[in-house]
C-alpha cells in the first residue's frame, strides 16, 4: 500500500515534524485571529486534559505493542540459531556425505539470513526469503539422494530430518514475523491525533498572557517526533534502525568455517 510505504519512508521522517510545527502555528493563528483580535473571550472547557490524556494512552498502547513484537522477533532469531546449531551437531554423528552437505548448507543459509536481516526494505527481504527457500530445496534434494544410497544412509536421514524440520519452522516463523506490523489504522490514528493535539497546544499557547510561551510547544514537538520515530523503527525491522541482534548467527558461521569436522 502506497500510504504504508510513505509512512515508512525517509521523506515522512522529514515532513512529519515540519507538519507538526505547521499545525502548532495554525493553532496559534486561530487563537490570535478568531479570538484575541476580535476581543472574544475563550475559556477552557475542561476537556483539553482528557483529550491529551487519550493521545498519551494511544501512544503508550502503540509503544507496548511495537515493543512486544520486536522482542518476539529477537526470541525467534535465538530459536533459529539454536535450530542451526542442533542440526549441525546432529549431522556430526552421521556419514561424511551428510555431515559435509549439512555444513555447506548451513554456511550458505546463515549468509542468506544475515542478508535478510540487513535488507533495507520489505521487497529486499522477500527476494532473499525466496532465495533461501530455493537453498532449502537444494539441501533436501541432496540429503534425499544420500539417503537413497543404502539402508544405513536412509536411517541416518530419518534421524536427521526432524532437526531440519525444526530449522525450517524457525525460518518461516522469523521471516514472516517481519511482515507482522502494527495495523495501519492505528498508526494513522496516532499521527492524526498528534497533529490535532499540536493544534490544541498552539491554540492554548495563543492565550498565554506573557507573550509567546515556547517551552511547552517545543517539548511537545520533540516528544511527539521522537515517539513516532521510535514506534516506526520498532514496527519496521527492514527499514527501521532497530533491528534484531544476529551476533549469535555470525558466531555460529565463524564456528562452521573454522571447524575441521
Amino acid at each position: 500500500m502506497m500510504l504504508r510505504h510513505f509512512i515508512d519512508s525517509t521523506l515522512f521522517s522529514i515532513l512529519y515534524p515540519v507538519i507538526l510545527i505547521g499545525m502548532l502555528i495554525a493553532g496559534y493563528l486561530i487563537a490570535s485571529l478568531r479570538y484575541k483580535k476580535k476581543n472574544r473571550i475563550w475559556s477552557p472547557s475542561g476537556t483539553e486534559g482528557p483529550i491529551i490524556g487519550f493521545f498519551a494512552l494511544l501512544l503508550s498502547f502503540t509503544f507496548l505493542s511495537s515493543n512486544n513484537v520486536m522482542r518476539e522477533r529477537t526470541v525467534l532469531v535465538h530459536n533459529e540459531a539454536d535450530a542451526i546449531a542442533n542440526l549441525r551437531r546432529q549431522s556430526l554423528l552421521y556419514s561424511d556425505d551428510l555431515k559435509n552437505i549439512t555444513k555447506e548448507y548451513l554456511i550458505r543459509y546463515i549468509d542468506q539470513q544475515i542478508a535478510f536481516y540487513s535488507a533495507s526494505d520489505y521487497q529486499g527481504t522477500e527476494t532473499i526469503r525466496t532465495q533461501t527457500e530455493s537453498l532449502n530445496g537444494e539441501y533436501l534434494t541432496g540429503i534425499f539422494r544420500i539417503g537413497s544410497k543404502s539402508v544405513d544412509s536412509k536411517l541416518q536421514l530419518q534421524a536427521l530430518y526432524p532437526y531440519y524440520n525444526s530449522l525450517s519452522s524457525s525460518f518461516y516463523a522469523v521471516t514472516y514475523s517481519f511482515a507482522e506490523r502494527v495495523p495501519l489504522l492505528i498508526i494513522l490514528l496516532l499521527i492524526v491525533a498528534s497533529l490535532l493535539i499540536s493544534i490544541l497546544v498552539g491554540f492554548m499557547n495563543g492565550f498565554y498572557e506573557g507573550g509567546k510561551h515556547l517551552l511547552v510547544p517545543l517539548i511537545f514537538i520533540v516528544l511527539a517526533t521522537f515517539s513516532i520515530q521510535a514506534i516506526r523503527d520498532m514496527d519496521n525491522p527492514s527499514k527501521g534502525t532497530i533491528k534484531p541482534k544476529i551476533d549469535n548467527l555470525k558466531g555460529i558461521k565463524i564456528s562452521l568455517e573454522t571447524s575441521t569436522r
